[in-house]
């Protein structure tokens, strides 16, 4: 606890006099004034208010060794010695379980997945690659890798849009919105796909010795080389964290579904609302027999219904993301440019419990 927090809460006690403590006064002067200028994303927020919650409350005063974690190995010792305190402390378990932080055993592992993600890039980014073939004539060299990686997803590719087409077949209408998020989808889609050829013919080139290999193809080998999305396709795509051949495959998927929506006809869409599916839930999964969160979702109905007709219930408000890091760049409407929309499921168990296990919707996972 910083000194300022302190003395802003010393300063409320001093001139102020309840009856009673006024722990929401002393959560808002944590939670907002405090720490609110500091963090700025308004789930981030959520989380921090959640997390004071467990101790600005009247259950930690009243009750005796109040437990913070359901395991019971942390909680806040009943005791008034200095000895007390030192050998409680030192009595703490050496490793922390992910419960203490609200979270489930699976964190553990994901936090392992990750270190070894990163080791295995680390490495990869050692290896010299003008060394041809290091244990053998069989390897192929890692110009041969690209050369055979590129030409790979060259013929996969498709064709590019033909805008003119499309916009004769869904022409731009007042009663038809989604008619220009398409052929805007298209062009975006047009780009992006100009990037990626443009750029691994030129790979080619250079390795032939036809072209100058400059920084940025230098930097679209070593990531073909170490399995990543190149920086100069990225600028250009959708937010990702797939490694590169899980992009391509996405990337087509998404190339193939702008194609059906130009050629096919649909059946007719739900009287009311929209189906959306797709969406991978972080941190939980849904009970298919009580419909409700539990401790990963199917198709869901968004339909709309006027504020007032909308029943009370125990439910999450769950963010959804474009990706798995969840964070991005602040925009004007105040939210991260990764946030995309909330949404409210059913749950059996306080919202606090889904808040401090991170739960989260996301449009794509990251393998």
């Amino acid at each position: 606890m910083s000194q300022r927090l302190v003395g802003i809460i010393f300063k409320f006690i001093s001139f102020v006099s309840f009856q009673d403590i006024q722990y929401e006064a002393l959560l808002y002067l944590t939670g907002e004034c405090n720490y609110g200028g500091r963090v700025t994303d308004d789930w981030d927020r959520r989380c921090l208010s959640t997390i004071l919650k467990k101790f600005y409350c009247r259950e930690l005063v009243e009750t005796p060794n109040y437990a913070i974690d359901p395991t019971g190995a942390y909680y806040c010792p009943d005791k008034t010695d200095y000895d007390d305190y030192i050998n409680y402390t030192r009595s703490l378990p050496l490793i922390t379980h992910p419960s203490v932080f609200g979270m489930n055993e699976n964190a553990d592992i994901m936090k392992d997945q990750q270190e070894t993600i990163l080791l295995f890039i680390s490495t990869l980014l050692t290896q010299d690659r003008t060394d041809a073939m290091s244990s053998g004539g069989s390897a192929k060299s890692p110009d041969q890798i690209v050369m055979d990686v590129a030409m790979d997803i060259i013929a996969k590719l498709p064709p590019n849009f033909d805008r003119d087409t499309a916009m004769e077949k869904y022409p731009v209408s007042y009663s038809q919105s989604m008619n220009t998020v398409l052929v805007q989808e298209m062009n975006r889609f047009n780009n992006l796909l100009t990037v990626i050829r443009n750029s691994l013919r030129n790979v080619q080139k250079a390795i032939k010795g036809q072209i100058v290999m400059s920084l940025d193809l230098e930097e679209v080998v070593t990531s073909i080389l170490t399995g990543r999305i190149p920086q100069m396709w990225a600028k250009k795509s959708y937010p990702s964290l797939k490694p590169l051949g899980s992009y391509v495959n996405d990337f087509l998927t998404r190339l193939a579904f702008l194609q059906v929506m130009k050629q096919a006809n649909f059946n007719r869409p739900p009287d009311d609302g929209v189906y959306v599916y797709g969406l991978f839930l972080d941190g939980a999964r849904w009970n298919l027999q009580t419909m409700e969160l539990d401790e990963s979702l199917p198709k869901l109905w968004l339909k709309p219904i006027k504020r007032s007709d909308l029943q009370e219930r125990k439910s999450y408000t769950c963010p959804v993301y474009k990706t798995a890091e969840r964070r991005g760049v602040l925009s004007t409407t105040g939210h991260s440019t990764n946030f995309v929309i909330a949404m409210t499921l059913s749950t059996s168990k306080p919202q606090s419990h889904w808040i401090m296990r991170g739960v989260a919707l996301l449009c794509q996972l990251s393998q």
